[in-house]
């Protein structure tokens, strides 16, 4: 009985001990050598999805800025066939004009904060005074509509009055890597009773269409007195959503900033860390830049579009640094500089004028990402 009952035993215990070590470690310690690899390749695929998420935010910022920027010139269009903009009726175009005289007699700064429609300040010689012309523009389908919405849109000028909105400009990082913030023009010697600053408000509304159909063109007119003495120079602070911005007669540090839009600045000088740039436009200069006298301080100047053209003329005698860079364009230029046009990226860094020597004095920065850029030599 003693020796039955034990033989009984052993396939009861020994056996099934024997199956749980031989058989199930293997597999655990087969499934614990291959982790290291794997994780590898994982935290490969993790970059995968942020990177289209990046891609995908920045498509669609420029898929709705060029939507807006679409309905900003449809606002302009007279109403034909009877067709208006979903959401709205059958709407009609109203606009409403209005200016302003200015009591300054010289202008150290100007500020202009907008949000959808043009901006355009400029030097005319028959002005008598100072003033601002600014027209708005609703899609609206009665008169008694647009009316209501024309109150509900604010520009505000000062001088004469003071400011009772917050200015809608934003805080931008400049190339300099040094935090500027429109709302506080800090130009050195610039005196804040000679600042102008035109401040519009958009109204509040949950519909984007009929947001986007209000606009707001603002024009500046100066006389030649007003400008700045020689060898002083004007403060010129501009953003613009949607619009086009123009510049002309002026001269001093530029930082005009647009969304989708071009940027024209003519006849025009401008001073050290001028600043041009636009998502969806053209750039265009034709004018002088400063050149710096000390031989151990150089100038800096930037123009820049995402998405679209930079046409630069220079007068005078540029000898200046040039830095262009292109992802996708060319580069073209009236000055003998070395550039191989590929249809890819391109890119130059050196004398504007190899002919001339050592540049010095000045660096010229021009940024495309997808566009050309030309260089052009003033004829005199």
């Amino acid at each position: 009985m003693g020796s039955g009952s034990n033989r009984g035993q052993e396939p009861e215990y020994q056996p099934e001990d024997s199956y749980h070590y031989h058989h199930a470690a293997p597999p655990r310690t087969a499934r614990r050598r291959p982790a290291p690899p794997r994780t590898r390749p994982r935290r490969k695929r993790r970059s995968w999805p942020a990177l289209l998420a990046g891609c995908g935010l920045g498509i669609v910022a420029t898929v709705v800025l060029a939507i807006a920027a679409v309905l900003f010139f449809v606002i302009r269009l007279p109403q034909q066939n009877g067709l208006g903009i979903p959401g709205l009726g059958n709407p009609k175009t109203f606009t409403r004009d209005s200016s302003t005289q200015v009591p300054l007699t010289t202008i150290s700064s100007i500020q202009i904060c907008n949000k959808i429609g043009n901006v355009s300040v400029k030097v005319d010689p028959n002005a008598n005074g100072v003033t601002v012309q600014h027209t708005k523009m609703v899609k609206a389908a009665t008169q008694a509509e647009a009316e209501q919405e024309f109150t509900r849109m604010a520009v505000e000028i000062q001088p004469p009055n003071n400011l009772s909105n917050a200015l809608t400009c934003t805080k931008r990082q400049t190339p300099s890597t040094q935090t500027t913030t429109l709302a506080t023009p800090t130009t050195s010697g610039s005196n804040p009773d000679n600042a102008l600053i035109v401040n519009v408000t958009m109204p509040n509304t949950t519909n984007f269409l009929q947001a986007s159909s209000h606009a707001v063109d603002i024009t500046v007119k100066l006389p030649q007195a007003a400008l700045p003495a020689s060898g002083s120079f004007m403060q010129l602070d501009v953003e613009d959503a949607i619009g086009d911005i123009a510049m002309d007669g002026l001269s001093g540090v530029f930082n005009l900033r647009g969304g989708a839009g071009n940027v024209k600045v003519e006849h025009a000088i401008l001073a050290d860390n001028s600043h041009l740039e636009t998502r969806q436009g053209d750039v265009l200069f034709n004018g002088l830049i400063e050149i710096s006298k000390n031989a151990n301080q150089s100038f800096r100047y930037f123009m820049q579009s995402e998405q679209g053209n930079l046409n630069v003329t220079l007068s005078g005698n540029p000898n200046v640094t040039l830095d262009a860079n292109t992802n996708v364009g060319a580069i073209h230029s009236d000055f003998p500089i070395n550039v191989n046009n590929n249809g890819g990226p391109v890119n130059y860094h050196g004398p504007l004028d190899p002919t001339v020597g050592t540049a010095l004095g000045a660096s010229l920065i021009l940024d495309v990402s997808t566009g050309n850029i030309k260089i052009n030599q003033a004829v005199a």
